[in-house]
């Protein structure tokens, strides 16, 4: 059947009036039935009614799904079914599942259609591996252990907490990852699901060219380390700033890149601390400690105090009050010592 534009606007339009209609007459109900029929069997699926007549004669009108809740349908002639064909898609929470319905509203109110052009053109699945032992020292310091991790990985499955560690772990990693390639490449990197078992990593076919990067993480008591494996086709549309130009093989002075590694060091905060000195207090004393007690510490008040910079001595100084605030006056520098 071949419809006219004027004939498909008309054909459109009958059918959200029927959509959006609440009451429908008996007389258009059996014709929903009967034009759904023809559609299918002429359009769709052909022979598939014909194998199926214990579904489609049920009082001689098949039964067409137009409203349910739940676990129940009812057909647009008013008969209510039990769905025992739960499973499908969205179905696998029941039919108009208040949760789903509010999510599609509310998408639908934003767009309802993406387009593949406005997606980064970089697309493709990558690899984060983090070895065994270094994940079970980092799950062991997050929780306050000493990064020692088990005497015996083989055999040993992972934690619902271990991997909920790997997940934090890879999270953080991503953004790092992001800001590294931010003067090459605006990247973006999402985080798709965590696997254990090694055979179901599968992300391109055995005969892709991928590139993998090693890295190397220190602990105080244990090292692993952190591999990337990126296929190379997600790389080849930006291999072209990917690429660099010819490089003298003389170590040559960048006086740019280190005023800009010391503008950056300038800017780092430092935690400066100035001891006043110690005294040795039995516990009686201290239980017995009231306002106005003075404890008598074991530096000469004349003398000038230590200046450490994060727990390093550095200068030496005197204590005292500039516009209200107390001050330490620098009198001597050890940086040179």
């Amino acid at each position: 059947m071949i419809l006219n534009r004027k004939k498909i606007i008309d054909e459109s339009q009958k059918w959200l009036d029927i959509i959006s209609s609440k009451k429908l007459s008996e007389h258009t109900r059996r014709q929903i039935v009967s034009e759904t029929l023809d559609n299918f069997e002429g359009y769709y699926n052909k022979g598939f009614l014909e194998y199926r007549k214990s579904v489609t004669e049920s009082d001689g009108f098949a039964a067409v799904e137009w409203n349910g809740s739940g676990s129940y349908f009812m057909d647009v002639l008013g008969r209510k079914y039990l769905d025992l064909l739960g499973g499908f898609g969205i179905y696998s929470a029941g039919i108009r599942h208040p949760k789903i319905v509010k999510a599609v509203r509310d998408q639908l109110k934003r767009m309802s259609l993406s387009s593949q052009e406005l997606l980064d053109p970089l697309r493709g699945a990558a690899v984060m591996v983090i070895e065994s032992k270094l994940l079970y020292a980092l799950v062991d310091s997050f929780f306050g252990g000493n990064d020692v991790p088990y005497t015996k990985i083989e055999g040993k499955d992972f934690t619902p907490i271990e991997i909920k560690i790997a997940r934090r772990v890879v999270l953080s990693a991503i953004d790092d990852y992001e800001k590294a390639w931010e003067p090459v490449y605006p990247l973006k990197v999402g985080y798709s699901r965590t696997e254990i078992n090694p055979q179901f990593v599968a992300v391109v076919p055995p005969s892709d060219v991928v590139i993998a990067t090693t890295f190397d993480v220190e602990l105080e008591k244990v090292s692993g380390t952190i591999k990337i494996v990126i296929s190379y086709a997600i790389l080849e549309p930006i291999k072209s700033k990917l690429s660099v130009g010819f490089q003298s093989e003389q170590l040559e002075v960048d006086f740019i890149w280190i005023n800009r590694i010391k503008e950056q060091i300038m800017g780092t905060s430092a935690n400066v601390l100035v001891k006043l000195g110690e005294a040795d207090i039995s516990l009686r004393d201290i239980m017995e400690l009231q306002a106005g007690d003075i404890i008598q510490l074991d530096t000469d008040a004349t003398m000038p105090l230590d200046i450490q910079v994060e727990g390093i001595p550095k200068f030496k100084g005197i204590p005292g009050l500039l516009k209200g605030n107390r001050a330490l006056k620098i009198v001597e520098s050890l940086i040179d010592v």
